[in-house]
């Protein structure tokens, strides 16, 4: 991109900013302008919005995006929308949502990848929008039979945007998918133990004044947490085991690989390996 659209980008960014500042300036009152300086979740959303602000600066000046931005603007569209919502998942999909945006930006002239971003949009989407609804309408039920479906989602919007050669992308994806699945399994289990022994903190807003540690867990999204751990240190040899990989001892082999990844400024652990893939 240009540096002058890089610019004019920028600046639309900031005025943007200030604009809604003024406007939320007039319409509030003075207690509501105080009940806002209190919520913690209200401050960390505008520090990481001085921290977009930087990023935002460095890409302008520089032409790319540091390491960390990534991070930064997740964080800050999960702070904006946990803001409103004061609900943990809406607030991830929504935050994931948003950023996709820009991933489906960037790797537009890669038609599969994109294609594949674009089925995690809409679905990222389509909970988050549920997720709304069952904020504001009190029923949680709304977002757990979304979060359900979301399987079925992604299936059949890959089957309408590659064909019939989804089954080639579905076979090759195959292991994310059986994480994917994992997850949901996870997430119907705690709800449905939840319905019948309600003994988790479901819809416990993370505020200061009300917050107990306790709280955190009892809550629901802690136990999915701990679940989230335990299958990133088991996906490892699932993911071998389903692909096929086996362990090679070529010296050579391992000499070049070990070279190609130093060029490539990889740092960590490469595990190295023949496996059986559809494509």
């Amino acid at each position: 991109m240009k540096s002058s659209r890089r610019l004019f980008l920028f600046i639309v960014y900031i005025f943007s900013a200030v604009a809604l500042f003024f406007i939320l300036l007039i319409l509030l009152s003075q207690t509501a302008w105080l009940q806002l300086i209190t919520d913690w979740s209200f401050i960390l959303t505008i520090l990481l919005y001085l921290l977009t602000i930087e990023e935002f600066y460095q890409w302008v000046k520089n032409g790319k995006r540091s390491e960390m931005s990534d991070i930064v603007a997740i964080l800050f569209f999960f702070f904006l929308i946990f803001f409103f919502s004061k609900d943990v998942l809406t607030s991830l999909m929504g935050a994931f949502s948003i950023y996709l945006w820009i991933g489906i930006f960037e790797l537009r002239d890669y038609p599969i990848l994109n294609k594949i971003l674009i089925i995690s949009l809409v679905t990222y989407n389509i909970i988050f929008i549920a997720g709304i609804f069952s904020t504001f309408l009190n029923n949680s039920r709304i977002l757990d039979t979304t979060f359900a479906f979301s399987f079925w989602i992604i299936l059949i919007l890959g089957f309408i945007l590659f064909g019939r050669k989804y089954l080639i992308v579905w076979r090759f994806l195959s292991p994310e998918y059986l994480m994917l699945f994992i997850y949901i399994i996870a997430w119907l289990a705690v709800v449905i133990i939840n319905q019948v022994a309600p003994i988790f903190i479901t819809s416990s807003p993370l505020g200061l004044d009300e917050f107990k540690i306790i709280d955190f867990f009892l809550n629901i999204y802690f136990i999915l947490i701990l679940v989230n751990w335990a299958i990133y240190f088991i996906s490892g040899p699932i993911l071998s085991k389903l692909l096929g990989i086996k362990k090679i001892e070529n010296f050579d082999l391992l000499k070049i690989v070990n070279k190609v990844k130093k060029e490539i400024g990889i740092k960590g652990k490469v595990k190295i390996g023949f496996g059986k893939y559809p494509i």
